[in-house]
């Protein structure tokens, strides 16, 4: 597993800054409510995200002699049958980790608004990138394999890490006011940021690194069930979600082979609210 993607140096206080106004947004209209406490509250979550459809890259099959390209800024030289495999998100990574922390406004017993804000984590895993039927040289513009024969260079993308911020609205089933537990049904939507990725191929004890995915905003849409079981001021939930983030830019210089579909995943949360 690889570290991070360090962000780029326009795009990192980009996220700080936007990540400080928005906190501070939110705690400035908890304080501005606190007069009526009744309709403020603040919930913080996390849990993990099963990655059920969407692919990130363009699989392709080429045959060729002599040097012939596979996309982008990248060439094969030799006569042979080169594939690159279609890779979905859960093949590239083994899922997602929310940490977010929402501010609710609550209209009445049964209607409340929500804006959130956090990181989401998705840890890499390593995946067959390209399948070489017979020897030559693959090129990328970072340098270049010599493959003997037959062979796989394997691919792995950065560790992601991105900040969601959304609204939403939420309907509770039973009157809050009178019962500790109730379920609820929710829907929200906004815009992810997320840094630029790379990509590390590597075969027969050579390593290249390109850029996968510039950064990118993605839109995000998401809805889901949950159960709410409150205590006086404090109290739990649990919720499972369906969500969907549109797809990341990809990188010039691997053309379309680093296109990407969407992201659906199924965020299974707990959390606790103040």
């Amino acid at each position: 597993m690889k570290k991070f993607q360090t962000p780029g140096s326009f795009s990192k206080p980009l996220m700080v800054g936007m990540f400080v106004l928005f906190v501070s947004f939110l705690l400035n209209s908890g304080l501005s409510l606190a007069r009526d406490a009744a309709k403020t509250s603040y919930r913080a979550y996390t849990g993990f995200m099963p990655l059920v459809a969407g692919d990130v890259n363009t699989g392709s099959t080429t045959t060729g002699t002599g040097t012939f390209s596979l996309g982008g800024g990248v060439t094969f030289t030799g006569t042979a049958t080169v594939t690159v495999p279609t890779q979905s998100y859960s093949d590239a990574f083994t899922g997602g980790i929310p940490f977010i922390l929402e501010y609710v406004h609550h209209y009445n017993s049964h209607w409340s608004a929500n804006a959130g804000i956090g990181f989401q984590y998705f840890p890499a895993k390593s995946f067959d990138a390209v399948n070489v039927s017979a020897a030559g040289t693959l090129t990328t513009p970072s340098g270049s394999f010599a493959v003997s024969g037959a062979a796989t260079v394997t691919g792995e993308l950065d560790d992601v890490y991105r900040i969601p911020i959304y609204l939403g609205v939420t309907y509770h089933f039973l009157n809050s006011d009178s019962s500790n537990f109730s379920p609820y049904v929710r829907v929200d939507g906004g815009f992810i940021i997320q840094p630029a990725v790379d990509i590390t191929l590597s075969a027969g004890g050579t390593s290249l690194t390109e850029k996968y995915w510039d950064t990118s905003v993605l839109g995000l849409f998401d809805g889901g069930l949950g159960i709410e079981g409150q205590i006086g001021s404090f109290g739990t939930f649990g919720e499972v979600r369906v969500q969907y983030t549109s797809a990341p830019n990809n990188a010039d210089v691997l053309g379309n082979i680093s296109d990407a579909d969407g992201l659906l995943s199924i965020p299974i949360i707990v959390g606790m609210t103040f």
